[in-house]
């Protein structure tokens, strides 16, 4: 919205008090548009905030087990169990390239499944 300084100057000083009537009213409407449009975009924001969920500060991890420690309740517990209770993200299996060529080589291993060949 563009505001027109010399138009509401032009009013004030002309002393028509119908103009002026006219022009308050008309700044009114704009005014509530403004608000209208600040309240809409305070919502969005609410929104946006809301859907954020971001972990921060140091994590105790056990690379033994793979556990994290809960520090609020000092309990630990799996990885996945942890980000599903604390963030928002999903967690897809899959298999790392290190992971994926070791069980290869074990498979590759077996003859039959359950009999492995030295």
């Amino acid at each position: 919205m563009k505001y027109d300084y010399k138009y509401y100057e032009n009013i004030t000083t002309s002393g028509d008090i119908e103009v002026l009537r006219k022009a308050l009213l008309d700044l009114g409407s704009k005014f509530r548009k403004v608000l209208m449009v600040s309240d809409k975009m305070g919502a969005k924001l609410m929104k946006a905030k809301e859907e954020i969920k971001v972990l921060r500060g140091i994590l105790p991890y056990c690379p033994t087990c793979g556990k994290i420690k809960d520090m609020q309740k000092g309990e630990w517990s799996k990885v996945e169990d942890y980000l599903n209770k604390h963030t928002e993200a999903a967690i897809a299996l899959g298999e790392c390239n290190s992971c994926s060529s070791t069980s290869i080589n074990k498979k590759s291993r077996e003859i039959k499944p359950g009999i492995k060949v030295n």
